[in-house]
This record gives structure tokens, C-alpha cells and sequence, in this order.
């Protein structure tokens, strides 16, 4: 028996929920083997539909037709119809994901003030090699405003890197919304976790916060119960722990607990290499350093592109980090 014509392959993704769109392809025959005619097909199904929202239980369904040379109807004991697929292989649960770890705070929330912010975004999936904005925005009456954007090159598997930025706190009640990828330049297993947001009220005698979701990790959601505290003056402080505020630390380590996030972190960490200039040595030459960022001048941001840290803004010139974690002015 010999098959030099056409063959045509059917495939769909189904759940339990529902059906994607058929996809269905021609092909003739690409080589023979072993007396066995080979057919090569490659289906994408990027534009039918969203692999987020499929379950667990979601399979890929094929089923074949065509004739041999002998004009016999193309037949398989197992099955191959619609119904009864000759091919049903499960989905694979790797690829892409992207979720807010954590999320914290220095500084005061009341009107006017500066309040920093930290987040740690991390890669839970594959390697991700297109860049991505994580975006901070204000949403007050209804109307969102960007107060910040970072731009993210891309992340290796199971990595973490933490942005920072700083916003001037609203008059009234006002929600903050930080979103991973807000643009969808990034198919993911799971969308749920790209996104965070915090309300804040105030009124002349008591300041409230609450945060009403928080995505994080495999994207299931946590309720955090609402917070309130009175303030006997109106710069009160906001401090985010049960204990007292402590000083700010340095970047965590990699197996730190990440769920029991303490005060703002530093920079992410840089890999060591060799010191050769001590902050003594710089000193004696004039060049203006601080032992750590929490000796930096206020109101900067910071900037992770061409693979160091840098921290600048409007009047407090532009500082480096060096390998121990010490800043040089450099502008």
C-alpha cells in the first residue's frame, strides 16, 4: 500500500467549560520511512483563545481523513472522528508566569507626603525573554492616573526582581493599582496574579487602609482583613507591621520567606566582584558615598537597564551601586 496524496489533520483544545475553534490543515507528504509515508503539521493556537483560562483537565483532540493510492478511506482501529479522536494528548502546565510577590512601604500616607514603594515581581514559569512594564498608577473618582512605570527586560526561571518608585500622596480617598504587564505583550498560565491594589481613605480624625485582594504566587487570591488605626496628629506615620517600625534592610536573600515581608527592601542583589576601592579611599578623593540606599537623598527613582543599578532625580544628582552595596555619586 502506497500514499502520495493529501492528508488532512483536525485539531481543537477542549475543557471541561468549553471548546476552542477548530484548526484544520492539508499536507502532503514530507518524506517515507521504513515503508511508512511521513506527514509533518504544526499547529498554533495563540489567536483562539486565552491559555489562562484553561483547567487542568484540558486536551489537545485530533482526527485525521484522507485516501491512499488504492483510494481507501483512511482507517484507525482506535478511532478518528470528532467524537472519537485519533489522537487526545493532555496539556502541558509549563510556560510563562509572571505574579507581585510582595508588595511595602516607607513613609507617611498622609496628604501631600512621599510615599515609597517597593515590589517584588517574580518569574514562576519559563525563561521570558520579551520586555514587560510593571505600572503603578492612582485611581481616584473613577480616573486611573500613571504615577510610575518600570520597564522589565525580560527574567530567567524562578527569579525575583524588585522596582522601586516613590508617589506624592492624594487629598481624599484614592486606590493604588500596580499591575505586571499591563499591556498583554506576554501570553501567561495565569493572569490573576499580575495584579495588586490597596484602597486608603482619610478624614480629618482617622486614617484606614485596606487591601481587598492580593495576587501572588500561584495566583489563587488572599482576602487581608481591613486595617484601622486613629492618629492623634495629621502627619501620622504609616507602618505596615504589627511591631514598630524598624530601620530600613538590604536586599533579601533568596530564601528569605517572602510571604512576611518586614520594611522596604534595598535594590535586588548584584552578583560580588573583587572591591578595590574602599569607601575611605573615595573619600580622601572627594567622591561623595553612603554606606547603603537608606542613606540616599529622597524623592528618586531607581534604574535596572544596562545591567547595574542606578538611582537619580531632580536635584539630588545620580548615584551608582557598588559591589558592597554602598552608593557613589557620580553626577
Amino acid at each position: 500500500i502506497s500514499w502520495s496524496g493529501n492528508l488532512t489533520l483536525q485539531c481543537q483544545i477542549r475543557s471541561l467549560e468549553f471548546e476552542w475553534p477548530v484548526l484544520t490543515q492539508t499536507r502532503e507528504p514530507t518524506t517515507v520511512f521504513d515503508g511508512k509515508t511521513m506527514f509533518s503539521f504544526m499547529f498554533n493556537f495563540a489567536e483562539q483563545g486565552d491559555p489562562s483560562t484553561l483547567s487542568t483537565q484540558s486536551s489537545m483532540e485530533c482526527w485525521a481523513s484522507g485516501m491512499d493510492d488504492a483510494g481507501l478511506e483512511l482507517y484507525s482501529p482506535g478511532g478518528n472522528s470528532e467524537n472519537s479522536p485519533w489522537l487526545s494528548t493532555s496539556l502541558s502546565n509549563i510556560g510563562p508566569d509572571l505574579a507581585i510577590q510582595t508588595v511595602n512601604f516607607e513613609g507617611s500616607a498622609s496628604e501631600g507626603s512621599k510615599l515609597r514603594i517597593a515590589v517584588g515581581v517574580v518569574s514562576l514559569g519559563e525563561t521570558i525573554e520579551t520586555r514587560f512594564n510593571v505600572t503603578l498608577s492612582i485611581v481616584q473618582d473613577g480616573q486611573s492616573t500613571v504615577v510610575g512605570r518600570e520597564l522589565i527586560p525580560g527574567m530567567d526561571e524562578d527569579t525575583e526582581v524588585e522596582i522601586r518608585s516613590t508617589l506624592e500622596v492624594p487629598k481624599g480617598d484614592w486606590t493604588l493599582f500596580i499591575e505586571i504587564d499591563a499591556e498583554q505583550s506576554i501570553w501567561e498560565l495565569s493572569e490573576t496574579n499580575n495584579v495588586w491594589s490597596k484602597n486608603y481613605s482619610q478624614d480629618k480624625d482617622s486614617v484606614s487602609f485596606a487591601t481587598p485582594a492580593i495576587a501572588a504566587g500561584s495566583g489563587v487570591l488572599g482576602l487581608v482583613a481591613l486595617v484601622m488605626f486613629a492618629r492623634k496628629k495629621k502627619g501620622a506615620q504609616y507602618d505596615d507591621s504589627p511591631a514598630n517600625k524598624k530601620p530600613l534592610k538590604g536586599p533579601p536573600s533568596r530564601s528569605q520567606n517572602l510571604s512576611n515581608p518586614s520594611s522596604l527592601k534595598g535594590p535586588p542583589p548584584k552578583s560580588l566582584v573583587e572591591i578595590t576601592t574602599s569607601q575611605q579611599e573615595l573619600a580622601a578623593e572627594g567622591i561623595e558615598t553612603v554606606e547603603s540606599y537608606a542613606n540616599l537623598p529622597g524623592g528618586g527613582d531607581y534604574d535596572y537597564s544596562g545591567g547595574q543599578t542606578i538611582y537619580s532625580g531632580n536635584g539630588i544628582g545620580t548615584w551608582k551601586q557598588n559591589p558592597d552595596e554602598s552608593f557613589t555619586r557620580i553626577e
